[in-house]
């Protein structure tokens, strides 16, 4: 090989080893643009946020819809949704974040779950949980079956005004007991809550967001109804069936016999219905004691899947004679938390209704006849 064969491989090599990077380089940066194209197209189809986030732990965190977020675990599956900024009648502002967590194992059973969690800003301002009553706040119920689902709402403090997202990492795991420094998480899941995705209500909107009916005003007079009545809330129907009188020997008591029906299509609803009666007077009648369960009397399940039902009957003194009409006030409650109810109201119903005696133990009125129940048609 000649001189200048050798100039000229020379040349060639060095030619080759400056524009091959160079082309590689432009292939997958092409490449990478195409990619990301494809990453943002598919962003907006699910209706996410897509930012520019630096590489490493924080670009791994899922970006939260504005609606619901969803993170499927090993054990279970949290929804994360409803970021409200609630601003008290008191003057308190606080912001409330709903979990829903569902048991996704097929034969395992979890017992007192209870949440961990850290909330912080884009600045690194962390937020803690508070401790206050709030009416219409669900009550989380930690113990869970497989397919079983519930809903707690977390509390913080108000993030500071012109926050651009806040990271929620939450945790959930067994109680350890007040006692235990350790906490063994069974799942985890990691958030970005967009500040768009945040509302702000006042404390009254908030009843009505959580369904909670808010009671009859004067102004506002309860209706006079016919039984059976059934009232609709946003997770279930409230029925009062009839009302009547059931006699045995010589004493008498009145009886509101009332059903409740889950309407929701994942929840589970524990409920304790809690009823009041006074006459057309103001006269308040109290519960009757001493009386044990009565012959036809359903046998009372508060605790509703959904589609099931729950019937009862409440007993009462008798009302004086010559009454018109009675005034029959009800609230639901949740029975871990009776600061909590899910709906409440009154009606009215008239004598007629409230006077028939209950067939299997038909007593006599004042002229001496039996006395029978009418059923309603």
């Amino acid at each position: 090989m000649t001189r200048t064969d050798r100039l000229w491989f020379a040349g060639v090599a060095v030619a080759l080893g400056i524009w091959i990077p160079i082309a590689v380089s432009l292939a997958i940066r092409h490449e990478s643009k195409a990619l990301m194209d494809r990453v943002i197209e598919k962003a907006e189809d699910v209706g996410r946020a897509f930012d520019d986030t630096p590489p490493g732990p924080e670009a791994d965190r899922p970006k939260m819809s504005g609606v619901a977020f969803t993170s499927v675990g090993d054990v279970v599956t949290f929804e994360i949704s409803d970021p409200i900024i609630i601003d008290r009648d008191s003057g308190e502002r606080l912001l409330l974040v709903a979990v829903t967590v569902e048991n996704t194992t097929p034969k395992r059973k979890l017992d007192d779950l209870v949440f961990r969690s850290a909330l912080k800003d884009n600045w690194g301002n962390n937020y803690n949980e508070t401790i206050a009553w709030l009416e219409g706040r669900p009550t989380f119920d930690g113990n869970l079956l497989p397919g079983e689902n519930s809903i707690g709402v977390l509390m913080f403090e108000p993030p500071m005004d012109g926050f651009e997202y806040l990271d929620l990492d939450l945790s959930i795991g067994p109680d350890p007991g007040l006692f235990s420094f350790s906490f063994d998480a069974i799942d985890t899941a990691h958030v970005r809550i967009p500040q768009s995705a945040i509302i702000t209500m006042d404390e009254e909107a908030w009843l009505l967001h959580r369904g909670v009916e808010q009671p009859a005003t004067e102004a506002s007079p309860p209706p006079t109804v016919t039984l059976p009545y059934e009232i609709e809330f946003p997770k279930f129907t409230f029925t009062i069936e009839r009302v009547f009188r059931r006699v045995s020997g010589s004493d008498e008591v009145l009886v509101v016999a009332h059903k409740t029906i889950n309407t929701t299509q994942n929840e589970i609803l524990d409920t304790l219905v809690v009823v009041s009666i006074k006459d057309n007077w103001g006269n308040d009648y109290e519960r009757a004691s001493g009386w044990n369960s009565l012959d036809g009397e359903p046998r009372s399940t508060p605790r509703m899947r959904p589609g099931q039902s729950s019937s009862d009957w409440d007993k009462y003194e008798t009302p004086l004679e010559g009454y018109s009409s009675l005034t029959i006030a009800y609230r639901i409650i949740d029975r871990d938390n009776w600061s909590l109810y899910y709906g409440q109201g009154e009606v009215v119903i008239d004598a007629a209704q409230s006077n028939r005696l209950s067939p299997d133990r038909a007593g006599t009125d004042a002229g001496g006849k039996t006395q029978t129940e009418e059923q309603p048609k």
